[in-house]
């Protein structure tokens, strides 16, 4: 029986916490060659810092865009963040590597088991490729938007939803003017990264991805708290210099690209924005409310997903219960208000009690997550004041 005393236990589970969300994960599918020993073609691998990349083989001698991208990723985002890399040729175009029945860009993001949310693709042009850039992009480019837009359509079905980044390759200064209007086009989870960190114009993906990975979901690339890109130098994909074309930096913005400027006053370059290809009054156009909302479709599915096939009392009407409504809210506005705490304003879901769930083995749930707002334009009144003048 042993001396009398007082038992305590500690006992878990109680509080209704909720795991994390993983909204940070990324992919990375890159053109170049197949290393001996080492990383193949079509051969998804996970990574965690460049010692990781090393170990597949990967040298600036065989991947050069690779050891690029890869490098300038971790020096975004810090070593230590999980990367899925993917190597496919470099006579594959961007189209056909993120056509969906291809299962290039697809078997990447299946590969990490749906975890991606920030999925980049750039790639070397091969020798003797003829450009088709009369819109200043490469028609391989704009189409490629298209086919990852229709991949992302069906992974977001499948509750694996993901932004997207691609090349602004094929970009010439002497053709500005017919620039492509992707603010026209109805692909708002697909960027595209209009400026490379070095002169030779390679665009600058992976510093992009990096910069993306670092921030929460909520937080514009463009915002100057931030700080700026850590470069001294940025250029556009033709080598041209971001300050040579500070009188376009206006129209490529309303065109809806990733893109740099200079603030004056300040040192270094910004990210003009995080633009996805879609009009500025829709309400995914940018990266930021992607993946804000995103993140709330995959925490939402997560709550809910375990009520499939419950059974529920019903009320003398054939409704569901006043207290199972205010359960089944409460648990998805908590897991909500927890998981996206300082990334949202707002979450509130709502549940009609008068459902015929004994006709229809259906309830309807209508969910509304209240983003940040984000400051683009600010306008001041200045003057002088004289406390004399009438």
């Amino acid at each position: 029986m042993g001396l009398p005393k007082v038992n305590i236990i500690h006992v878990g589970g109680k509080l209704g916490r909720t795991k994390p969300t993983k909204d940070a994960m990324t992919g990375f599918l890159l053109s170049g060659t197949a290393v001996t020993g080492g990383i193949g073609l079509s051969d998804p691998k996970q990574i965690f810092d460049l010692a990781g990349m090393t170990a597949l083989g990967i040298t600036t001698s065989n991947n050069p865009l690779a050891v690029k991208e890869i490098t300038a990723f971790y020096n975004r985002v810090g070593e230590g963040a999980a990367l899925w890399i993917m190597l496919f040729s470099n006579a594959t175009t961007l189209a056909d590597a993120c056509l969906k029945t291809n299962n290039i860009a697809k078997k990447l993001l299946d590969a990490a088991g749906g975890l991606i949310r920030i999925f980049g693709v750039n790639k070397t042009l091969p020798t003797g490729y003829t450009m088709s850039n009369d819109e200043c992009i490469d028609a391989d480019v704009l189409q490629a938007k298209l086919n990852l837009q229709a991949l992302y359509a069906d992974h977001t079905t499948a509750h694996k939803p993901f932004v997207s980044l691609l090349p602004g390759l094929g970009f010439d200064k002497t053709k500005i003017s017919d620039l492509h209007d992707c603010s026209t086009d109805p692909t708002f989870a697909v960027g595209i990264v209009l400026w490379a960190d070095e002169v030779s114009g390679k665009p600058a993906v992976g510093h992009t991805l990096g910069s993306l990975a670092a921030l929460p979901v909520q937080r514009n690339i463009g915002r100057v708290l931030n700080g700026d890109i850590g470069l001294l130098t940025a250029y556009y994909p033709d080598g041209t210099p971001i300050e040579e074309l500070e009188a376009e930096w206006g129209n490529i913005y309303d065109k809806a690209y990733i893109s740099l400027r200079v603030i004056y006053g300040k040192s270094g370059f910004y990210f003009t924005d995080d633009r996805t290809c879609v009009a500025n009054d829709n309400d995914f156009n940018s990266l930021s409310k992607n993946r804000t909302i995103n993140k709330a479709h995959t925490i939402a599915y997560d709550v809910q997903s375990n009520w499939i096939n419950d059974d529920i009392d019903t009320d003398d009407n054939g409704g569901i219960p006043a207290a199972m409504v205010g359960s089944f809210q409460s648990e998805v506005e908590r897991s909500m208000r927890t998981l996206m705490k300082g990334e949202v304003s707002a979450a509130n879901a709502y549940i009609d009690p008068a459902q015929d769930i004994l006709g229809t083995d259906e309830m309807d749930v209508v969910l509304k997550v209240r983003p940040k707002g984000q400051l683009k334009d600010i306008e001041t009144q200045l003057s002088f004041d004289n406390p004399f003048a009438a």
